[in-house]
């Protein structure tokens, strides 16, 4: 039985006991004073205090055998300590836009940490703009952004111009009840769901009157479906299974919502599950632009 704890759901009572040995072990090798908590540890290093979650870390241990969890514990340390140096170096020109503007990038969330430059696109969506360091990445804040005396809007746009330049992930298509096809996208971009933000730059054709509907459960994957008939629907209930499952699994889970994305304004389909039943609630704007016009016969 699974659920050994709340932070690591996929893992059994004497998994969480391996897993937290291993980073006791790895942290003592730093030398540095640590405290282990729920889900956390806390490393006092030279420049401060550092909080390391460990949800992810169990995450990515869950889906790998347990002969490889020493490994991705090393792995995972080597990059966050990897990352405390080039904050330090970070620190020295973060003031300096035109030198920090290509690192920035999207990322997305169900909910930004208070303080991080973000943006609401959604109901349980943000997009958080992160400074994408060679070890890892981490958030800009608002003060930092304050600094640069430019607007959100457009920060947040070079952020998201600038996942160009990332690994575009393997994309296939993947046939659903009634052969609905939805497009799975996978890589090892932590960037890789923030794509979906670039559907309608990228795969929505120029006046296509119905939009997409997408889901971004975790950071390495997103699903998408081009509306073009009545399917649209069965759409919807394939892709909450899928955005369900991919949440669970993670690593880096980010939300089990489906969106719906049109001209630019993205909205979520509310749905719920009672008894096993799947129950989809369209929000108006849907109905009236998306399933009214397309139950219409032909004419």
């Amino acid at each position: 039985m699974k659920g050994g704890a709340p932070w690591a759901p996929f893992l059994t009572e004497a998994e969480v006991k391996m897993l937290l040995t291993l980073v006791e072990a790895e942290v003592q090798g730093l030398g540095a004073p640590y405290r282990i908590g729920e889900g956390i540890v806390e490393v006092d290093l030279d420049d401060g205090t550092q909080s390391l979650g460990l949800s992810n870390l169990a995450q990515v241990c869950a889906g790998v055998p347990a002969a490889d969890w020493p490994g991705a514990v090393a792995k995972h340390f080597e990059l966050v300590m990897g990352s405390s140096r080039e904050e330090l170096e970070l620190r020295g020109f973060v003031h300096d836009f035109e030198r920090v503007a290509p690192m920035l990038r999207v990322r997305l969330y169900e909910a930004c940490a208070p303080g991080q430059l973000s943006k609401s696109l959604a109901a349980g969506l943000e997009a958080g703009v992160v400074f994408d360091l060679t070890s890892a990445m981490r958030s800009v804040t608002r003060e930092e952004a304050c600094v640069w005396e430019r607007p959100d809007d457009d920060i947040l746009s070079r952020a998201l111009d600038n996942l160009a330049l990332e690994e575009l992930g393997v994309a296939r298509t993947i046939q659903g009840p009634d052969d609905v096809p939805i497009v799975v996208v996978e890589g090892s971009s932590y960037y890789t769901a923030s794509r979906a933000l670039r559907l309608e730059r990228e795969v929505v054709p120029d006046g296509h009157p119905y939009g997409a509907l997408f889901i971004v459960p975790s950071r390495h994957v997103f699903f998408y479906h081009l509306i073009e008939d009545d399917r649209v629907i069965v759409a919807v209930n394939a892709l909450v299974s899928l955005a369900i499952e991919a949440y669970k699994r993670g690593p880096g889970s980010i939300t089990d919502k489906v969106f719906w994305v049109k001209d630019g304004v993205i909205v979520p389909i509310g749905w719920e599950v009672e008894d096993g039943t799947l129950f989809v609630s369209p929000p108006p704007e849907f109905v009236r632009a998306v399933l009214e016009p397309l139950a219409r016969p032909p004419s």
